[in-house]
């Protein structure tokens, strides 16, 4: 369903459709596929073996499925592809397959992800006739290689001339079926119905190639058609659903060590030979087909599933703070660093996180005693401040800061008291290498009362943003691990200077709070939230970044 420019490996041919070819590599030389030793139709496994394939194309450094394993490898799609797959997953909807839709519907969450504007009409939701073309836009790519992509069909030109694409015909009877217009759904099914020559969809896409391109069919055609059918309670054409079923790879099915086995190849000839590999897309289509059931005007709309209820920040905030209380040791009468940091053993951070969480309390205006005893405590040790952490009420420090130092004060037992001292030896003269550093920048300059530095320094360090996270130092040191306090410096020195905040830096900051605790998470990658432990530190920077973007809404 996108635009393919790609050259496949020198061996494989792509075809143009209306909607895009998905890619291709080698032509495949294979036998008809085996019986299946089962009582289930042959659908049934079919079924099985693709959702086994489809799972297979999961990278959990990236969170997302590859498009296909050979030909685009590296290449995610936010949609089409991981949205059709998790609509694919949850048409399964055993709790392996629901999970595996939560899964990606989290990076998918975490990217922004919007509305299509077509493969909706798969939801039972109503869609713009005719089409917008596709806009393709590359997001990011990460450290390993990987390209996260986008398409949508949102605004721009449309097809006027949709009837000759089966595709198309093919979401138009959709389209009117979700509409009401079950008459014209069954006409529109039936035009589109009459582009099958017996092998494939002979519509303009295939009698018209690209110059130099050879006619190819594409088999997602074939699934969206059994789809349909089924959906506007049409019989199924027999020889349409076997040319589908003739597109999946056998089992045992590789190339240069890549697994196709289950997949559903992207292209195939007039003779019926596949081309290409299997991909994510054409796969999902299939397993949107073979489990396709009738439905009423509107279907299920609420996919990707949200793997869990995400919070508003008023409720972030009340989560975050139950966190904090939690962490109190009454007779230390301080907060622990974390509490599961390592067995047997305790932390107890006079700054940042004491002073940080006292702070804390006091500007969001809760927990009073509890604020005043911490206050109380860091009197008693005789430290509230360490020339760092004080840029966050609003003091100017020193720039570029010293390097730290943890300074046992005391130990009882199994916990430890510490300090933390900036007070060198040597300076983070590579303070914009770090996220954290570049937005405590900003807060001290806005300290200082020089406004457009601040901004400046801001709109520098933003434009860095991959949507999700910063690629920082710290994230190279971590082999690609995102750190939390990156988004909580920069939505609380965003709100605080009052630039305006991107939305997906709220969300990758939620995305990390602990459903459980409500404490937030210190590292994330793509697809893997809540790494390692919830800490007083990361929480106290989420609260006050979601209390002054409460505010400055």
């Amino acid at each position: 369903m996108r635009s393919a420019t790609n050259v496949i490996l020198a061996l494989g041919i792509i075809g143009l459709s209306a909607l895009g070819c998905p890619r291709s590599a080698p032509t495949v030389m294979r036998p008809p596929n085996p019986e299946p030793l089962s009582d289930q139709p042959p659908s049934a496994v079919a079924s099985q073996r693709a959702v086994d394939y489809l799972w297979e194309q999961y990278n959990p450094t990236v969170g997302l499925l590859r498009e296909s394993p050979t030909v685009a490898p590296n290449t995610y799609w936010l949609a089409t592809d991981n949205r059709l797959a998790g609509y694919a997953f949850e048409a399964i909807g055993t709790p392996e397959t629901l999970d595996h839709a939560r899964t990606i519907s989290a990076t998918l969450w975490a990217y922004d992800t919007p509305d299509h504007g077509l493969i909706e009409a798969l939801q039972g939701q109503p869609v713009t006739w005719p089409p917008y073309t596709e806009t393709q836009t590359v997001l990011t790519t990460t450290g390993g290689g990987e390209t996260i992509k986008l398409e949508t069909r949102l605004a721009g030109a449309r097809y006027a001339d949709w009837v000759e694409y089966a595709d198309l015909a093919l979401y138009a009877a959709l389209d009117a079926w979700n509409k009401g217009q079950r008459d014209l759904a069954r006409e529109r099914y039936a035009s589109a119905l009459a582009l099958f020559d017996g092998v494939g969809f002979a519509d303009k896409a295939y009698e018209f190639p690209s110059p130099g391109r050879s006619a190819l069919h594409e088999t997602y055609k074939l699934a969206l058609a059994v789809y349909v059918a089924q959906v506007i309670s049409e019989p199924t054409n027999a020889s349409i659903l076997q040319a589908l079923l003739d597109q999946q790879a056998p089992p045992e099915t590789s190339y240069m060590g890549a697994h196709y086995s289950g997949g559903f190849y992207t292209l195939y000839d007039a003779d019926g030979l596949s081309q290409g590999d299997p991909s994510t897309e054409t796969t999902a289509y299939a397993i949107l087909a073979l489990n396709a059931e009738p439905k009423e005007r509107v279907c299920k709309t609420h996919l990707p599933l949200i793997p869990y209820r995400r919070p508003e920040p008023g409720d972030a905030i009340r989560r975050g703070v139950a966190f904090l209380v939690s962490q109190y040791n009454p007779d230390l009468r301080l907060l622990q660093e974390a509490p599961e940091l390592e067995p047997y053993t305790h932390h107890y951070y006079l700054t940042n996180d004491n002073a940080l969480a006292a702070y804390t309390l006091e500007t969001l205006g809760v927990e009073p005693e509890l604020t005043t005893t911490l206050r109380a405590s860091l009197a008693h040790y005789g430290y509230d401040h360490n020339g760092f952490i004080e840029v966050a009420w609003g003091e100017p420090i020193r720039w570029p800061p010293y390097h730290h130092i943890d300074q046992i004060v005391a130990r009882s037992g199994e916990d430890t008291i510490l300090q933390e001292i900036h007070a060198g030896p040597g300076y983070f003269y590579d303070w914009s290498a770090y996220s954290n550093l570049a937005f405590m920048a900003v807060l001290n300059e806005h300290n200082l009362g020089n406004s457009e530095a601040a901004r400046r320094l801001y709109e520098i360090e933003m434009s860095t943003f991959d949507g999700l996270g910063w690629q920082d130092k710290a994230y190279w040191d971590r082999a690609g691990v995102y750190e939390t306090i990156g988004p909580a410096w920069a939505l609380y020195a965003g709100a605080t200077i009052g630039a305006t905040v991107d939305q997906r830096v709220l969300r990758s900051l939620l995305a990390q709070q602990d459903p459980v605790s409500g404490g937030f998470h210190t590292h994330y990658r793509p697809g893997e939230p809540r790494l390692a432990d919830a800490n007083v530190e990361t929480t106290c920077l989420a609260l006050l970044g979601l209390d002054a973007y409460r505010v400055d809404k």
